[in-house]
């Protein structure tokens, strides 16, 4: 946790915000809801904590061996949510205050990231399909963890957890849903706010009549 925070200050201070600006931050960082949600679930905490890494690598100039640490550390650590997270923000992030190079050197950071990755990579695909999951999930236990409607409002104030893990915490807070908002007025927002919508939708799992034909496609059928 405390390295997630440190690297979320640092990251912070990277796009020339104040000293304190960035320490608020870093504290809101480590003490989140969804920092909070991985206590319980240590395989997915390091790809959680090194998501500021990847970040900073994404908008310092040269920063490409940092996203590939980053994205080599994510997986390594076992976290494979983490990981697809990582390779979405790094890219939007890049694209949104970068030119060209920064996304050409964020690109190949994650690249080289993935080929270190590939010394657990590879034999976790070679043994996938001997998995419970390798020939596919049912449609039941595919939408298992499906997000209710009902349960969008616990993402500006918190709620109960569902009793299985803390995994399921959704909030954020009413702060970060007012900068979210107020976000929007810049032309760019769209990138991240389809990100937003696209996920939203696919948590959504059988509350979205949708996600049965998505289970069709290749690599959806082996995740809930």
């Amino acid at each position: 946790v405390f390295w997630g925070g440190l690297g979320t200050w640092v990251w912070v201070r990277a796009t020339r915000l104040t000293t304190q600006g960035a320490l608020e931050a870093a504290v809101a960082w480590m003490v989140c809801g969804p920092t909070f949600s991985l206590f319980t679930k240590l395989d997915k905490l390091p790809g959680h904590a090194w998501l500021p890494w990847v970040q900073l690598g994404a908008t310092i100039p040269r920063g490409a061996p940092l996203v590939a640490i980053g994205i080599a550390s994510i997986w390594l650590g076992g976290s494979v949510e983490g990981l697809v997270i990582a390779l979405a923000a790094s890219a939007a992030w890049a694209a949104l205050t970068g030119g060209r190079g920064r996304v050409v050197g964020t690109s190949i950071g994650a690249a080289v990231g993935l080929l270190i990755a590939c010394a657990t990579l590879l034999p976790a695909l070679r043994l996938l399909p001997w998995t419970t999951r390798g020939g596919g999930l049912d449609a039941a236990a595919a939408m298992d963890f499906s997000l209710h409607t009902a349960r969008w409002p616990y993402v500006l104030v918190p709620g109960p957890v569902d009793g299985r893990a803390w995994l399921g915490s959704l909030y954020a807070g009413v702060a970060a849903a007012v900068l979210g908002m107020l976000g929007l007025r810049d032309r760019r927002s769209w990138v991240p706010a389809l990100g937003v919508v696209g996920f939203a939708a696919l948590a959504m799992g059988n509350q979205n009549p949708l996600y049965p034909y998505l289970l069709q496609l290749p690599g959806f059928g082996s995740i809930q």
